[in-house]
């Protein structure tokens, strides 16, 4: 039982360990307001909240203006909790590559349910500077 625990703990601490620095620390929702701004150059992150075990995941539905932003990856961050069926977080990354505006767009579907509107989407705006901005990771409301 022990040597279970501590399998568990090491495979959290290696979850976190690989966690991107640009999703390692997300304003809160109030803060972010559904907007982004980075400089050129910059990293910068979206965060949302997921329920993973109900099927559901966040994915990019439109593209932010390559000439304005490109998408790095994503990566599930593992949930605060250890119940089983916690809610947990999608880390969406992208790399700033020029000044403008552009907006990103996400949905929150089943993947496997095809024809069925997403359950929520959103939209978030992104500014980016020619000198460097913040590049803060946002985290948005998502699902519970």
């Amino acid at each position: 039982m022990l040597l279970l625990a501590f399998a568990n703990l090491a495979l959290i601490v290696r979850l976190y360990a690989q966690t991107p620095e640009a999703c390692a620390v997300p304003t809160t929702s109030a803060d972010a307001g559904g907007s982004v701004t980075a400089g050129i150059g910059q990293e910068f992150a979206v965060v949302l909240m997921s329920q993973p075990s109900t099927g559901y995941s966040w994915s990019i539905s439109t593209d932010p203006d390559p000439s304005v932003a490109v998408a790095v990856d994503s990566v599930a961050l593992p949930p605060a909790s250890s119940l089983v069926g916690a809610p947990g977080r999608k880390c969406f990354r992208f790399m700033a590559t020029g000044a403008g505006d552009t907006q990103i767009c996400f949905s929150y579907a089943r993947p496997f349910e095809s024809g069925v509107p997403p359950a929520q989407s959103l939209e978030v705006q992104v500014s980016i500077a020619a000198a460097s901005g913040t590049g803060v990771p946002v985290q948005l409301p998502g699902a519970s």
